[in-house]
């Protein structure tokens, strides 16, 4: 048991360091109108920051509207779901942009 959770925190590390590098590079070429664009790691921040909208978005509203009829509750939680897939399709695209 203490193995598998310190291959999780092995890998959660690795992930956590990847997508910083990524970030910055990101924020640095926001910031530096001289510098080189990265169209696709460009793409994937942005489906991150759009699906992470669109999630926590959904997951509000389930949360906050009182007796909701079944069918909007169900859209809605169709719309966490897709938020949340839009979210890992950019973590992956950012992690594999990132690699050395």
């Amino acid at each position: 048991m203490g193995l598998v959770l310190l291959a999780r925190l092995v890998l959660f590390l690795l992930g956590v360091i990847a997508s910083q590098r990524s970030f910055a590079a990101y924020r640095a070429r926001r910031r530096d109108p001289q510098a080189p664009r990265d169209p696709a790691a460009d793409l994937a921040w942005r489906l991150i920051g759009i699906g992470a909208g669109i999630f926590i978005t959904a997951a509000l509203a389930v949360q906050l509207i009182p007796r909701m009829p079944h069918g909007m509750s169900s859209a809605l939680f169709g719309l966490t779901a897709i938020g949340i897939v839009v979210a890992f399709v950019g973590c992956a695209v950012a992690g594999w942009r990132s690699r050395p």
